[in-house]
């Protein structure tokens, strides 16, 4: 995940989709809108209209100050810059923001390209009637990319769709539509892809990566609810023995040097997460191994696929939650475990 995030940085600076002018940037701005398929029906969003470049991740952040979590953002972009995009889309998920498709006197309902991806951000995501989502392949704006480095953006790409919620076969309707084509979803295709996931969980699915040493580790990532900060929780097998990683994306040591708790609640059920590791300072945050029982494992193997269950974490007599799905967990831990 470190060498994918060090790429990230590095291959996209000036990567955007293939067709894509630059054009204005865009600009955010919160109006009242009525919207059918939404609730309530009418009400400030904050609608974002133009070219994706490099400011767009912090002008939503300027525009959104106080407007509170589960607000709508309406997009409306022929595209952009891809690392626009993904980091639009990361912020609006930070933010706890929900996504759709908008329009105006000078902007249609489409959302393509890196808008597209920037869609997926949304914690519930919503494609109106007539709303237009259409993405294609991604190209160098200075210089054609080479096979490796194609099938490096697509991990990077698939990991986003991982984290986000979405099933990463929507990859597949970019990969294989050439630069001077657009993939329109239907809303079907996009209901299927959890692409438009109202009325859907919007908790991201469990996947099995490959880390150091060629260790499998059991995956997901959220945000906790109260702070925002990104939160990676892991299962791994080692020597038979079933271990949990919590990663947090929080550079602040201070948390780490008091007698926190660590739990995992389904239901009224508790289940104490006991150290077997002190805190260790990585890139970006701080991690640490945990013991995990067996009957955890049953506990939440037992849950129905669109259920979730909490991490609490507790410092300073402050309590704070992330909430995980269990979607493809129970299969992924049977794999894990056989190996």
């Amino acid at each position: 995940m470190l060498v994918c995030h060090k790429f990230f940085i590095f291959i996209f600076i000036s990567l955007c989709l293939a067709g894509i002018k630059p054009g204005i940037g865009m600009t955010f701005e919160i109006q009242e809108r009525c919207i059918d398929g939404i609730e309530p029906r009418c009400q400030p969003v904050i609608l974002g209209i133009g070219f994706l470049d490099k400011d767009a991740a912090n002008s939503l952040k300027s525009v959104a100050q106080g407007m509170p979590k589960g607000s709508w953002v309406a997009l409306s972009s022929q595209g952009g810059n891809l690392i626009s995009g993904l980091q639009l889309g990361l912020t609006i998920r930070e933010l706890g923001l929900n996504t759709t498709i908008g329009s105006s006197d000078y902007s249609p309902l489409e959302c393509y390209s890196a808008c597209a991806y920037a869609f997926l951000g949304g914690q519930s995501r919503y494609i109106p009637n007539g709303g237009r989502y259409g993405l294609h392949q991604f190209k160098g704006q200075t210089k054609e990319i080479n096979q490796a480095d194609t099938q490096k953006i697509s991990v990077i790409l698939a990991n986003y769709l991982d984290r986000m919620g979405v099933d990463r076969r929507l990859l597949d309707y970019a990969l294989v539509t050439s630069t001077d084509r657009m993939t329109v979803l239907s809303i079907a295709q996009a209901k299927v892809l959890q692409v438009d996931n109202m009325g859907q969980s919007s908790t991201a699915r469990w996947r099995i990566e490959a880390v150091a040493g060629g260790q499998l580790l059991l995956i997901n990532q959220t945000m906790f609810v109260k702070e925002r900060i990104p939160v990676t929780l892991g299962f791994m097998n080692v020597d038979g023995k079933k271990l949990i990683i919590i990663f947090y994306n929080k550079t602040d040591f201070t948390n780490f040097q008091s007698n926190g708790k660590n739990d995992i609640q389904i239901g009224q059920e508790i289940y104490n997460l006991n150290p077997i590791t002190k805190w260790q300072e990585k890139e970006r945050g701080y991690q640490s191994i945990f013991q995990v029982s067996e009957k955890l494992i049953e506990r939440i193997n037992e849950l129905p696929e669109e259920s979730s269950f909490k991490l609490k974490i507790t410092y300073h007599n402050e309590v704070n939650e992330a909430l995980f799905g269990v979607r493809n967990f129970k299969r992924s831990i049977q794999a894990l475990t056989k190996k």
